[in-house]
């Protein structure tokens, strides 16, 4: 019971709780830690019996209803300062983020602030709206700019690589690498499609001459072959591996 009692009186000093003593009959309740709290009825006075005994435990009822709606009328107060003081928080918050361009977060405080809005507050709730779509607004841009960004990095380094598969005559890889172009391109981007097309239209002409020549000198050595039988002369021979070394030769280049 005593660690109930000094329990009670910690959160009733700390302002958790609120203790009140009902003296029932005669005691020293002023010589315990009791004394320092007004107790009921008023100043302490014992009950009585009869009618006055009845009057008192009315005049307790009443007196406890009064602190009941202290009580809950303190409680209501701090729950307005509360929210007075998250709507403020919020506010500043939000404002902080703006300044320094964390533009989402920036649009969560904001929206938090209008949440809590009530009138009376400052700032109003238009401007409060305002700063959110304002936010919005630059977080849509800087997203858009991103991607255009990492888009065209993209590009870039496909038009690069496109180079060099036309620098080393890599014709198949690279006819493959300028047609991608052709679909990542953007207008914006620093290269025209103009350029693009008479690339691709270059490594296919070059692919085009290529296989041309390429089916010409098959041609040329299986002539050569069907007219001098399976065992040709020397000359021919010689005439032969001249064709495969000129058609690797042209490969290697080309």
């Amino acid at each position: 019971m005593e660690r109930e009692v000094a329990v009670s009186l910690e959160r009733h000093e700390r302002g958790e709780a609120r203790v009140v003593p009902i003296i029932l009959r005669p005691c020293a309740w002023n010589m315990t830690p009791l004394s320092k709290i007004e107790a009921l009825p008023a100043k302490g006075k014992r009950l009585h019996n009869g009618l006055l005994k009845m009057k008192h435990f009315t005049d307790i009822a009443q007196s406890i209803g009064e602190i009941t709606t202290g009580i809950i009328e303190k409680l209501a107060k701090l729950q307005v300062e509360e929210r007075d003081r998250r709507q403020y928080a919020a506010t500043q918050a939000a404002d902080h983020l703006r300044d320094q361009h964390r533009w989402a977060e920036a649009q969560a405080a904001y929206m938090d602030a209008i949440d809590l809005f009530k009138p009376g507050f400052e700032p109003q709730k238009e401007e409060l709206e305002r700063d959110l779509a304002d936010c919005k607004q630059q977080h849509d841009q800087e997203t858009a700019t991103t991607a255009f960004q990492q888009r065209r990095t993209t590009f870039e380094n496909k038009l690069k690589q496109a180079g060099q598969l036309f620098n080393v005559a890599n014709w198949v890889e690279a006819r493959s690498a300028w047609q991608e172009l052709l679909t990542l391109h953007e207008a914006e981007f620093s290269v025209s499609l103009a350029s693009i097309n008479a690339k691709l239209i270059g490594v296919v002409a070059k692919l085009n001459s290529r296989q041309s020549l390429t089916r010409w000198l098959n041609a040329l050595i299986n002539l050569s072959s069907e007219r001098h039988g399976a065992r040709p002369p020397l000359r021919h021979m010689r005439h032969s591996l001249f064709i495969q070394t000129t058609l690797r030769h042209w490969r290697s280049n080309n």
